[in-house]
């Protein structure tokens, strides 16, 4: 070590040395640094002037000039955060720091503000689906409960599928006389992404927004199946329904060490004469009512050339 003024120690060059950095690094964080008015202004490298100011050996109105720091401009250190991180001694902030800070928390308060915002829309559009009609509303579904008033209507079943990464998937069944009217409703991008993207889509790239239109569109396909096509034992919607009745809310129980699974959730409704239903399903494994049940639906629409 050797002394320049006697007051900043810099480091002599050892028989061990770092390979150099690159030639704009060293450019970019060129400094050169006066300790007082009565000095002449000295190069140093970054680390030996955290070095420095951690041993007190810098005051915090000596300037300090670097293209990254100061934009080539001779500042007090006292402006700099990085002489208040190293400096042992406190010391006051200088107004270029103070005015920074203010900035810096000024933003991020104001970003706070807009994810709290943001917050509370999620927390609004996820009781909307979940509560609400929105859903219902956005693929355009006809409710259970007017279809089955309809003359020769003798009863009605949906069922929406969630699946975690995609669009629902809804099906819906209906039996006039001896045959079930089907539909099926879906789209690429489920109901709260749909929503989500929509609002969040940036205006000033209009192929993104008509892309996330593009995939919100719900795409629905009909079909009727006559029950005669049915294995003999299956033809009456009757014997359906008593199914259908069998399947109540299921959740499956996962195992002490299981933290969570990913799986698919299901909402069934049921509206045949006295009967009302809306149980939900997730998570479903293994020979249950749930899934005997869903089997059968996807044998109806493969009868029906839905599938």
């Amino acid at each position: 070590m050797h002394t320049i003024d006697g007051d900043l120690v810099l480091p002599q060059r050892g028989w061990l040395e770092l390979p150099p950095r690159p030639c704009y690094l060293r450019q970019r964080f060129q400094m050169r640094l006066q300790l007082t008015t009565d000095t002449e202004p000295v190069e140093i490298e970054l680390e030996e002037l955290k070095a420095q100011i951690a041993a007190g050996r810098v005051p915090p109105k000596a300037l300090i000039q670097c293209r990254v720091l100061t934009n080539d401009e001779w500042w007090p250190m006292e402006d700099l955060n990085i002489f208040h991180k190293y400096c042992p001694v406190e010391h006051p902030r200088g107004p270029r720091l103070v005015a920074r800070l203010e900035r810096e928390r000024a933003r991020a308060e104001k970003e706070k503000e807009k994810q709290d915002q943001m917050f509370k829309e999620m927390l609004a559009l996820e009781g909307a689906i979940t509560e609400g009609t929105l859903m219902h509303d956005s693929y355009e579904l006809a409710d259970l409960s007017q279809i089955v008033t309809a003359p020769g209507v003798s009863g009605a079943t949906r069922l929406i599928v969630l699946p975690s990464f995609a669009g629902e998937v809804v099906l819906t069944f209906v039996c006039v006389g001896s045959s079930v009217e089907i539909e099926i409703a879906e789209r690429e991008l489920s109901t709260w992404y749909a929503s989500m993207a929509q609002s969040l889509a940036p205006k000033d790239n209009p192929e993104l927004a008509d892309r996330v239109v593009e995939l919100s569109k719900v795409k629905k396909k009909k079909a009727t199946l006559d029950l005669e096509q049915l294995p003999e034992g299956a033809r009456a919607w009757s014997t359906f329904v008593s199914i259908a009745e069998s399947a109540g809310d299921y959740t499956f129980q996962l195992a002490p060490d299981i933290a969570m699974m990913d799986g698919t959730g299901y909402r069934h409704q049921v509206r045949n004469g006295k009967t009302i239903m809306d149980v939900e399903w997730s998570n479903l494994q293994g020979d249950i009512p749930q899934v005997r049940l869903i089997d059968t639906y996807d044998e109806w629409c493969g009868l029906a050339g839905l599938s």
